[in-house]
């Protein structure tokens, strides 16, 4: 009895199916799991939304200190979060939350929180999301008929006034794929309208209702 094996131009052929099946999947792949740690960003910021309400329902005015509010993300974190760029006359929310030993540095001035470097490191991207960076552009949108205070390129605005009105807002950023690029998202309280930065944002587009997370910089299509 013969014994025949694959011949060569048959091995060529599963090889060429194979680099090409890779050549389709493996992209793919690399965009489905960098869209999966966006998924860390989206949900902060809607606690960040939360808190922030809360607190006013009980104190009548919106706080940028995290410790105050109780926003706490865990353990982790890939994305910087920065809430409003302006402070009442009585509180300094100026100092920013350390993530880089195990237990971590909180102080009750913390305004920011910093990615994550003790599970991370201080790669490029990492490094990149705790830099600081321009405030998210966009412009907030008042609500018909209130007095809400709102103003254009920052991150939010902290109520100064007797009653309270006034809008806020939290920016982020983060390391999708480990280069000096960042992934930019930005939450404000009131409805407002960006360009974005990377893709470009037209139309209905760049219309974004109060307290949905908005993408200005999306690592991972962009360079």
């Amino acid at each position: 009895m013969i014994r025949r094996g694959f011949t060569l131009v048959e091995l060529m052929i599963v090889v060429a199916v194979i680099g090409l099946l890779a050549a389709l999947a493996i992209p793919n792949y690399i965009r489905f799991q960098a869209k999966s740690k966006q998924a860390e960003v989206k949900g902060n910021l809607k606690a960040a939304f939360t808190t922030e309400r809360s607190y006013y329902q009980e104190k009548s005015t919106y706080t940028s200190c995290t410790m105050k509010l109780g926003f706490a993300p865990e353990r982790g974190n890939r994305y910087r979060y920065t809430f409003n760029t302006t402070t009442r006359a009585d509180e300094n929310c100026s100092t920013t939350e350390s993530r880089a030993t195990a237990a971590g540095t909180s102080l009750p001035t913390d305004g920011d929180i910093l990615a994550d470097t003790f599970k991370y490191g201080t790669g490029a991207g990492i490094t990149a999301a705790n830099a600081a960076k321009p405030a998210p552009v966009y412009a907030p949108v008042a609500p018909a008929g209130t007095t809400t205070t709102v103003q254009n390129d920052l991150v939010g605005v902290v109520p100064n006034v007797a009653d309270g009105a006034g809008s806020f807002g939290i920016g982020a950023q983060g390391d999708i794929d480990v280069d000096a690029q960042v992934d930019l998202w930005y939450l404000s309280s009131v409805s407002s309208t960006t360009a974005g930065i990377c893709p470009a944002l037209v139309g209905v587009d760049g219309q974004v209702p109060g307290g949905e997370p908005k993408n200005t910089y999306n690592d991972v299509n962009c360079p």
